[in-house]
């Protein structure tokens, strides 16, 4: 239909006269159907609506704008839905279809549809038809000119002028619909009637409307008179998801592709090496990111709180390991995966702004990049560029999941159940093995156990390794991928498309876990609670910190692997391979520390320092103690390690030269020196 507004017309006629049949032969007529509907109509409609409605039916006005019932136009299963980019001025005037994310929302505000005025002499009443953004009033009473020859002042009278509901917003392209480098289109859409308030920031519809021109103003500007804004009038809205995945269309060579990916053992290792074939390497990595894809199950309780399903992941390490690569790669296989980086956000272009609108001067809420990834993927890049500021705002995402603002008069939550893919780089550009995690990058603990999954990526040089990546980089660079290449391709990659349907009908699985798991997940809880604490207690730091939120970071992955396998239960060997990843996890951040530990060992006189220390701790705990230790104790120890006496007394020499220790008791007593000194020896 290329005059879509014509025929809303002529509909509202057609339904305004079939009413009036009702109305006027309703008693008489044999169906009940029509007369039982008629009555639930007026039951509905205010009297004075039908009062205001039947005095401008007798002056003879528009009936799409007096009548008090709506007209929804709902599009066919077979109409085809537009790209953002295609509605352009070809499709003025008729009715189009297009998937857009909902960026804006501005607030409900009454619209004049037609005007009332009554007369100070006669107290006729004068209406005005308003078809357009402004209008002129009415000033003189035709009534009293016509009748009396007189001139009648008109007075606006609002009880009996027909407003409506209206609601300005702006929607954005979907990012999945952009090509490479292709910035988004933004259309300002109009709502009206009873599909106003339907709407909030980073939801994803589908809108059925017409495209409209809006002309500027002549009496405003003379230079742009041959322009006109685009604005959609919608007429029909439909929610695409509780899940982003929902608008995903199969097709039969689609199933197909997808049979067969289920039918395949390794289906898991493929798609992972799907996820970015030419990165070499960090095949842990890449398994993690296809489970953050897939994610867990969300929880919700009975009190209205919720344990969040999405898997939050961090990437940490040395430049030039692929990190932005892979952040790039899963953010376009996501279905709504939003790129962004640490310097170039700040927390309101993150989670929510206040803007002002230029034209009414008003302020409206507009969602940032963790409100549009709603049910999707937000991709951080350089995370440790952002100011702490910036950083906390993602704190309430993270975990509960939503986005709160109060700012200007506005104080809302809004949804942001995005999961979070974050890359940073050591503080001083490289990682220095010398330091902990904590001291190469500079994040809080508050924040790094709110991510389920931290990998160290280091570059490190091995012969073997770097000889196998050279000739990677190569065949790559080359185009080449025959055996001889050196390429990587130990398995068939899987399209992107075909990756997204997969992982869509993988989120559609709710797999429960037996009482076998439950316990499984408890022992190897306190299990690792107990090692980390012996390892504090005898190495005197800590690498990893085991919480509560990694058990059920564990239970998040073990979900996600019975989903990737279209399974409704949680099975042993899902939950030992959460764990593998937990514990590659937690190595690839100890290893480094482990090294500097080995060769601090390495000398006699640095493994009997360690000895004396935690000999030392050890006496603290009791009371009265006079800070001395007994050498032959000491002595007895450093042989149990492998050691000599000869080690002993060179590192008694040594460090007692360095006033670090003393002896006492006719050198059968050693004590550091800040222990006797506090003890006021």
């Amino acid at each position: 239909m290329l005059n879509t507004y014509r025929y809303l017309e002529i509909l509202y006629s057609a339904a305004d006269a079939v009413l009036d049949t009702l109305e006027k032969g309703g008693n008489e007529s044999s169906d009940a159907a029509p007369v039982q509907n008629l009555e639930m109509l007026s039951t509905v409609i205010n009297p004075i609506d039908e009062l205001r409605e039947g005095r401008m039916k007798q002056n003879k006005l528009p009936v799409y704008l007096r009548a008090n019932f709506e007209i929804m136009i709902i599009p066919g299963e077979s109409e085809t839905i537009m790209k953002m980019k295609s509605v352009n001025a070809d499709c003025v005037g008729s009715l189009s279809l297009i998937e857009v994310d909902v960026t804006r929302i501005g607030n409900v505000k009454p619209r004049i549809r037609i005007a009332t005025y009554e007369c100070d002499n006669c107290h006729n009443h004068s209406y005005k038809a308003v078809e357009g953004p402004t209008f002129m009033p009415i000033t003189d009473c035709v009534n009293c000119i016509s009748t009396k020859n007189a001139k009648g002042t008109l007075k606006f009278h609002p009880k009996l002028s027909k407003f409506e509901k209206y609601q300005e917003l702006r929607v954005q392209e979907p990012l999945v619909h952009l090509s490479d480098g292709e910035l988004p289109k933004s259309l300002k859409c109009e709502v009206s009637g009873e599909l106003t308030q339907q709407l909030k920031p980073g939801d994803s519809v589908l809108l059925y409307g017409i495209l409209l021109p809006v002309t500027q103003n002549t009496y405003t500007t003379h230079k742009f008179v041959l322009l006109a804004d685009k604005v959609f009038k919608i007429l029909y809205i439909k929610q695409l998801k509780k899940s982003a995945d929902k608008g995903i269309k199969m097709h039969s060579d689609l199933a197909r592709k997808i049979e067969e990916l289920k039918s395949d053992p390794e289906v898991y290792e493929r798609l992972a090496y799907s996820i970015a074939p030419e990165i070499y390497g960090h095949e842990d990595v890449k398994k993690a990111l296809l489970l953050q894809l897939i994610g867990g199950c969300t929880r919700e309780k009975n009190d209205g709180g919720f344990i969040r399903g999405n898997i939050h992941i961090l990437l940490l390490g040395d430049p030039g390991v692929a990190k932005s690569q892979l952040l790039k790669k899963v953010s376009a296989i996501s279905t709504r995966g939003v790129y962004t980086t640490g310097k170039g956000s700040s927390s309101t272009g993150l989670t929510a702004g206040i803007i002002k609108d230029s034209s009414t001067g008003e302020t409206v809420l507009e969602g940032g990049a963790l409100v549009l990834a709603d049910s999707g993927l937000c991709c951080i890049d350089e995370f440790d560029k952002m100011d702490d500021y910036d950083r906390s705002a993602i704190y309430e995402v993270m975990e509960q999941q939503t986005v709160s603002i109060a700012k200007a008069g506005h104080c809302s939550s809004m949804s942001a159940r995005s999961a979070v893919l974050a890359a940073a780089n050591p503080v001083n550009g490289v990682y220095d093995v010398k330091k902990s995690v904590f001291v190469n990058m500079n994040l809080p603990a508050a924040l790094l156990t709110r991510f389920d999954l931290q990998f160290l990526l280091l570059d490190r040089p091995d012969k073997n390794a770097d000889a196998k990546l050279a000739e990677h980089v190569v065949g790559v660079l080359r185009g080449t991928t025959d055996e001889n290449s050196g390429v990587d391709t130990s398995y068939e990659a899987v399209e992107i498309d075909v990756m997204r349907a997969y992982i869509a009908l993988a989120k559609e699985f709710e797999p429960k876990m037996t009482q076998d798991i439950v316990d499984r997940a408890s022992e190897w809880y306190i299990s690792r609670r107990s090692e980390e604490l012996q390892d504090d207690i005898y190495n005197g730091d800590r690498c990893t910190y085991t919480t509560p939120r990694s058990m059920l970071a564990v239970l998040r992955i073990s979900q996600a692997l019975a989903r990737l396998r279209f399974s409704e239960a949680i099975t042993m060997s899902d939950f030992e391979e959460a764990v593998r990843l937990t514990e590659q996890m937690k190595n690839s951040l100890t290893e480094a520390l482990k090294e500097r530990r080995a060769k601090k060992k390495t000398h006699p006189s640095s493994q009997i320092f360690h000895i004396l220390r935690r000999m030392r701790d050890g006496m603290r705990r009791k009371l009265h103690w006079d800070g001395w230790l007994d050498v032959a104790d000491l002595e007895r120890q450093v042989v149990s390690t492998g050691l000599k006496s000869k080690h002993l007394r060179e590192f008694i020499d040594t460090y007692k030269q360095l006033d670090v220790v003393y002896m006492g008791n006719n050198d059968t007593q050693i004590a550091f020196r800040e222990d006797i000194i506090i003890d006021g020896v």
